[in-house]
C-alpha cells in the first residue's frame, strides 16, 4: 500500500490499506496511509474518518493529528482544523508547519488574538517569514497597524521577495498615514 501511495496510485493504495485494516483493524499506520490516499483522491470526508481512527489507536502521534487538521482545512472546517493542529503541536512542539497551519486556521475563524498568541510561540521557536507574516495579518485584522507594520517588516527581513508582506506593510503604513513608507 505504501508503495502505491508514494507512486501516487491512490485508488490502488486505498484498496491495499482496506485489505490491511480488514485483517487487522488496529493498524494505525494503515488507517493513516489510507486517509492520506483518500486525500490524494480528494475524498477528504473519508480521510477524516481514517485519521480519527488512526488517532483513536495511537493518540500521541502528532502526524495523525496534523493530517486530520489538513483534511478539515481542505473541507473549510477551520475550527476543527485548529483543534487538530493544536493537538499536533501538543505532541510535537517542533512541528513548525503545524504552528503555521494553526495560525492560518485561527485567522480563517477570525480568532485573531489567539492567532497572534500562537504566532508568538512559533516565532520563539523559529523566526521565519511565514510566522511573522501570519502574525502581521492577525494584527492588521485587529487594526493594530503599528504592530502589523513591524511584523510585516520582520517577514520581509526573512524573505525579501515575499510580495504579500510588502503589500501588507504598505497597507499598514497607509493606515498609519506614513505615506512616504507606503510607497
Amino acid at each position: 500500500g505504501e508503495a502505491f501511495y508514494k507512486d501516487k496510485k491512490y485508488q490502488e493504495a486505498v484498496d491495499e490499506f482496506t485489505k490491511v485494516v480488514g485483517q487487522k483493524n488496529t493498524h494505525d499506520r494503515a488507517f493513516n496511509y489510507r486517509g492520506l490516499s483518500f486525500v490524494g483522491l480528494k475524498k477528504d470526508k473519508k480521510a477524516v474518518e481514517d485519521f480519527k481512527k488512526a488517532i483513536e489507536l495511537k493518540g500521541k502521534e502528532a502526524a495523525y493529528h496534523f493530517n486530520l487538521g489538513e483534511a478539515y482545512f481542505r473541507l473549510a472546517d477551520y475550527k476543527n482544523a485548529h483543534s487538530a493542529y493544536a493537538l499536533a503541536i501538543k505532541h510535537d512542539k517542533k512541528m513548525m508547519i503545524a504552528y503555521e497551519k494553526d495560525i492560518l486556521s485561527l485567522i480563517k475563524t477570525k480568532d485573531y488574538q489567539t492567532a497572534i498568541e500562537v504566532a508568538k510561540v512559533a516565532i520563539l521557536k523559529e523566526k521565519s517569514a511565514k510566522n511573522y507574516y501570519y502574525q502581521a495579518v492577525a494584527q492588521d485584522s485587529l487594526m493594530d497597524y503599528t504592530a502589523a507594520a513591524n511584523s510585516f517588516g520582520r517577514a520581509i527581513f526573512y524573505a525579501s521577495k515575499m510580495k504579500e508582506a510588502h503589500v501588507g506593510l504598505a497597507h499598514a503604513n497607509m493606515k498609519l498615514e506614513k505615506f512616504d513608507k507606503a510607497l
